[in-house]
């Protein structure tokens, strides 16, 4: 099962920015597949994509016996972009997330509790992106398309916001995402009391 944990952005104070950037760029939703504003998330740790139900049970009953203590991050979106600076040829457009103490704190939190249990079909380690967070919002359609990159980050330029909506996460979902043909859908397996 591919499995990771994640925060949703409340709808309430989100869906209407969401809403927005969505209407922002309309006349390239022939090119962009959007991602339901019901299934937006924010991606705090990646388990792996061959988690064994014994393995994640164990996961969640260590996770959740500390209930209520961990880090509650502050959530902010500092961009909207095409890819990550690093990508020659991005294929999402996605919202950069402020790396608060906060979140890093929950993340690294998160990744020793899954290292200890040192699960062979787990991912026990860090990569250097790891605390690059993001909210993935829409999937270029295909994968080579000349001059996309340079018109859709123009267009993102042009998307106002007087003020990005923040917020302090109370909760974690562990998620099951299922890989479709036209895309990941996104299941909530547990919620989890930060």
């Amino acid at each position: 099962m591919r499995v990771f944990f994640a925060i949703f952005p409340p709808i309430d104070i989100y869906g209407r920015f969401f809403a927005d950037l969505y209407k922002h760029l309309d006349k390239e939703k022939r090119n962009l597949d959007f991602t339901p504003i019901d299934q937006i998330h924010l991606n705090i740790k990646f388990l792996g994509a061959n988690v064994s139900n014994d393995s994640l049970n164990s996961i969640i009953d260590l996770i959740k016996s500390f209930e209520g203590q961990y880090s509650k991050p502050f959530i902010k979106i500092r961009n909207i972009q095409f890819g990550f600076k690093h990508q020659s040829n991005p294929n999402y457009v996605i919202a950069d997330i402020f790396p608060s103490d906060s979140l890093v704190s929950l993340s690294n939190e998160i990744h020793k509790l899954v290292k200890y249990l040192d699960f062979k079909d787990t991912i026990r380690w860090k990569s250097r992106h790891d605390n690059t967070f993001h909210i993935s919002l829409a999937r270029k359609k295909k994968p080579k398309m000349h001059g996309f990159k340079n018109k859709l980050g123009t267009l993102l330029k042009d998307f106002y916001y007087k003020q990005t909506p923040e917020f302090t996460a109370e909760s974690l979902y562990v998620i099951n995402s299922i890989v479709t043909s036209s895309g990941p859908i996104y299941k909530k397996i547990d919620k989890i009391i930060l």
